[in-house]
């Protein structure tokens, strides 16, 4: 069966990857800003929208309350398309920076976000939409301290600092801000795939019985 590049892959609520987004995961290709959409909500507090719009939309699938809850994972993108990451750490109270290409400027412009951002989640956190026990682990988002992890990469290109974000995300649970220097390539951008293909989120699981062949 003959490959269709705008067939759907991935859907998770509104945020929909076909076939030729998810390609661009490929060695030596530059993964499209799709591939971080599903993580992201940068794009919508940096639109003005305010705490009960942000509830609305990321509550319910990405925002249950959890009293185990240690590290959440926000990718951010700059206008210049450079990705960058933020991990809040609710055990150890900080919000992480973690950049594979900056300059002293970049470094301080990009934690101002990294402040703003964890300012909104905060709010969000505060209304009273989650238990007690998660507001006990999770709350004062607001009041964490600002942190470089340890290990980073520099001056990267920017395929490069996309793929090491990626790298980053997969820690999941497991995060550690003393990194590893190195990383695996094309590894990450299979790990990458898979994640996104075979999560229990993913709506658009019938092309897995229609396509075994193509994908």
């Amino acid at each position: 069966m003959a490959e269709t590049p705008r067939e759907d892959l991935v859907k998770f609520e509104d945020c929909v990857l076909k076939r030729h987004h998810i390609t661009t995961l490929r060695p030596g290709q530059i993964p499209d800003d799709k591939i971080f959409v599903g993580f992201a909500m940068k794009a919508d507090i940096q639109e003005g929208k305010d705490t009960h719009q942000l509830l609305q939309k990321y509550k319910d699938p990405w925002m249950k309350g959890s009293s185990t809850l240690n590290y959440a994972y926000i990718p951010l993108r700059e206008p210049t398309r450079h990705w960058y990451l933020m991990v809040i750490g609710f055990r150890e109270r900080i919000l992480y920076h973690l950049d594979a290409s900056m300059t002293e400027e970049e470094s301080i412009r990009r934690k101002a976000v990294i402040r703003f951002v964890g300012n909104e989640v905060s709010c969000i956190i505060a209304a009273p939409h989650f238990p007690l026990e998660f507001l006990k682990t999770a709350g004062g988002v607001i009041c964490f301290g600002i942190s470089d992890a340890s290990g980073l990469p520099s001056f990267q290109t920017r395929a490069a600092s996309e793929i090491w974000v990626l790298n980053w995300m997969a820690m999941g649970g497991a995060f550690q801000h003393n990194l590893h220097p190195q990383m695996n390539d094309s590894m990450v951008r299979m790990h990458t795939v898979l994640g996104l293909l075979m999560s229990p989120f993913n709506e658009s699981t019938e092309w897995m019985k229609k396509n075994e062949s193509t994908v």
